[in-house]
C-alpha cells in the first residue's frame, strides 16, 4: 500500500506539471506568416511586417526555356527561384520556430536516492523518491515569448527587405537586358548602313568619281562599326546571364526580353516620395527592433529576480517499515550576481536602436534625393532627345546622303552624320536606362510601384 500510496502521489504531481507544461507550448505557439511572394510591402499602423500576397502572372519554371520573357515573368521567377530569398525565408521559420521553443516550461526532475545500504545487503536501507520543479518568477516565460514573438518579426521585416531588393534587381537587369538589345540593334543597323556606303563608294571610284583613297576611309568606318556591334553582342550576352542568375541559373532561359524602354511617365513631385519613405521597411521595422529591444531591457530586469524550485516526494525505511512525506523549497539568494551586466548591455543596445532609426531615415531621405535627381534630369534627357534632338540628327542626315548623291558632300560627311545619329540613340538609351533604373530604386525606398503614387 505505501508503494502504491507513492506512486499515486508522483503519477499526480507529474500529470500537474504536465499539464501546465502543455498549457504553455499552446500559449506560444506563433501563428505562421505566408512565404513573401508580392513586390509591395506597405507598413500598417500595428508596426507589424505586412501580410505578403502571392503573384499573379504565369511563371514557368526556371529550367523552361521561353522564346521571349516580359517584366512580369522576369519579377515571377525571380520571387520564386531568388537563392538569396529562398534561403531568407528558413530564416523566417526559425524565427518562429524559436517563439514557439521560448514558451515551454522548465522539465521537472525525478530523483531517487538510496542510503545506508550495509554490508548485509537492502535491509536498512532508506530509499527517497523526490519530484522536483523550477518556478520562474518575474513573468521570465511571458517576457521570453514575447521578445521571441518580436524577433520572429524583425525576420519579418528582413525578408521584406530581401524581397524588394530582389524586386529592385530585377528590374533594373532586365532593363539591361532590354537596352542591350537596343544597342545591337543600332549596331546592326549602324553596320548595313557602313556596308551600303562602302558599295556607293566603290560604285563612284569605278565610275571615276572617287578617289580609292576614299573607300579605304568607308572600310575603315565599316570595321569600326563591325567591332562596336560584336561589343554589344557581347554586352547582351552579358546582360541576359546577370538577369538569369537572379533566379538561380548560370545560363539564359529566355530568348530575348520583351519591353519598351521609351513608355516612360512624366516625374512625381518629389513631397509626394517622401511621405511614403516611412513605408520602407528599412525604416519601418525600426519600430519593432526598438520595441524588441525594450523586451530585452524588461526580461533582464526579471532576470535579476531568482527562480523558484519546489520538490515534493517520501523517503521509505526498509528497516523500520516506515514513510515520510517530503517537501522542499529552494530560492537562491542575489547576492553577487543580480544581471547588472546584462542589464547595463540591453539598455545600451536600446539606446543604440535609437540612434540607428533615426540614422536609417535620415539616410533613405538621402538616397531618395540622390535617386530622384537622376530619375527627373534622365526624363528631361530622354524627353529632349526624344522630341529635339533625334529628329534634327535624322533630317541632316537625310540631307547629307541627298547632298553626297548630287555630289554637293563627300562620303565623310555622310558618315560623319550617321555616326552623331548613332551617338545621339545611344544616348537616348542611356537615359532611358537612367530612368527606368532610378525609378526602380525609387520605388525600392518607398516600397511601392511609382505607378501608385
Amino acid at each position: 500500500m505505501k508503494y502504491i500510496r507513492l506512486m499515486l502521489i508522483i503519477g499526480m504531481m507529474h500529470i500537474l506539471l504536465s499539464s501546465c507544461a502543455h498549457q504553455g507550448e499552446r500559449a506560444a505557439r506563433p501563428q505562421l506568416r505566408p512565404s513573401a511572394g508580392g513586390l509591395h510591402a506597405d507598413a500598417p499602423e500595428d508596426g507589424k511586417p505586412p501580410q505578403a500576397f502571392n503573384i499573379t502572372p504565369d511563371s514557368p519554371a526556371p529550367s523552361d526555356t521561353l522564346e521571349a520573357i516580359d517584366m512580369n515573368q522576369a519579377l515571377a521567377l525571380a520571387f520564386m527561384h531568388n537563392p538569396e530569398l529562398a534561403g531568407f525565408a528558413h530564416e523566417v521559420r526559425s524565427a518562429e520556430a524559436r517563439a514557439l521553443q521560448a514558451g515551454m516550461a522548465p522539465n521537472p526532475e525525478v530523483e531517487i536516492e538510496m542510503e545506508e545500504i550495509s554490508d548485509a545487503g537492502f535491509d536498512d536501507a532508506v530509499t527517497s523518491f523526490l519530484l522536483s520543479q523550477p518556478i520562474e518568477l518575474g513573468g521570465k516565460r511571458k517576457k521570453r515569448v514575447q521578445l521571441a514573438h518580436l524577433e520572429a518579426a524583425a525576420a519579418g521585416w528582413e525578408y521584406e527587405m530581401t524581397r524588394l531588393d530582389a524586386a529592385a534587381s530585377t528590374k533594373k537587369a532586365f532593363t539591361e537586358v532590354i537596352a542591350a538589345q537596343e544597342r545591337v540593334a543600332l549596331a546592326l543597323e549602324m553596320v548595313l548602313l557602313s556596308e551600303q556606303m562602302v558599295e556607293t563608294v566603290s560604285e563612284r571610284i569605278d565610275a571615276g568619281r572617287d578617289s580609292p583613297i576614299e573607300e579605304a576611309r568607308a572600310l575603315t568606318s565599316l570595321a569600326s562599326a563591325r567591332i562596336e556591334r560584336r561589343k554589344a553582342e557581347s554586352d547582351l550576352v552579358t546582360a541576359r546571364k546577370h538577369l538569369s542568375s537572379l533566379w538561380g541559373k548560370s545560363a539564359p532561359v529566355f530568348e530575348n526580353a520583351q519591353g519598351d524602354l521609351s513608355l516612360f511617365k512624366p516625374v512625381p513631385p518629389f513631397g509626394e516620395l517622401t511621405t511614403r519613405v516611412r513605408q520602407n521597411p528599412d525604416i519601418a521595422r525600426w519600430d519593432t527592433i526598438i520595441e524588441q529591444s525594450k523586451n530585452t531591457v524588461s526580461l533582464e530586469k526579471a532576470m535579476r529576480i531568482p527562480d523558484l524550485a519546489l520538490s515534493a516526494g517520501l523517503e521509505y525505511s526498509n528497516g523500520e517499515r516506515a514513510t515520510t512525506y517530503r517537501l522542499g523549497l529552494a530560492l537562491p539568494l542575489p547576492l553577487f550576481d543580480r544581471n547588472q551586466g546584462g542589464l547595463l548591455e540591453a539598455q545600451s543596445n536600446l539606446l543604440k536602436a535609437e540612434q540607428e532609426r533615426d540614422a536609417a531615415a535620415v539616410g533613405a531621405l538621402a538616397e531618395l534625393t540622390e535617386a530622384y535627381q537622376v530619375l527627373l534630369s534622365s526624363h528631361d534627357e530622354a524627353v529632349t532627345l526624344q522630341d529635339q534632338v533625334l529628329p534634327a540628327a535624322q533630317r541632316a542626315l537625310e540631307g547629307s546622303r541627298e547632298g553626297f548623291h548630287r555630289g554637293k558632300y563627300s562620303h565623310l560627311e555622310v558618315i560623319d552624320a550617321q555616326r552623331t545619329l548613332f551617338e545621339l540613340k545611344r544616348q537616348y538609351v542611356d537615359a532611358l536606362v537612367r530612368y527606368h533604373q532610378a525609378r526602380a530604386d525609387i520605388e525600392r525606398l518607398i516600397a511601392q510601384s511609382l505607378d501608385d503614387v
